[in-house]
């Protein structure tokens, strides 16, 4: 087994660079190396938030 290290995206500072997704791809592809399926994550919060917008708000 190949250990893949993953780092931190390069300059953090730039507003853009936490803009445009660097931050979640990286996350996701550290989900993806560790074993994880992010893509089953992803469709479970959907799902639990669209039960939610169905649900009658308390009073």
């Amino acid at each position: 087994m190949t250990l893949k290290l993953l780092t931190w995206p390069d300059d953090l500072s730039a507003p853009a660079k936490l803009d445009n997704g660097a931050i979640s791809e990286w996350a996701w592809d550290a989900a993806v190396a560790a074993g994880h399926d992010p893509q089953k994550w992803q469709t479970q919060l959907e799902e639990r938030l669209a039960e939610r917008a169905t649900e009658p708000t308390p009073a």
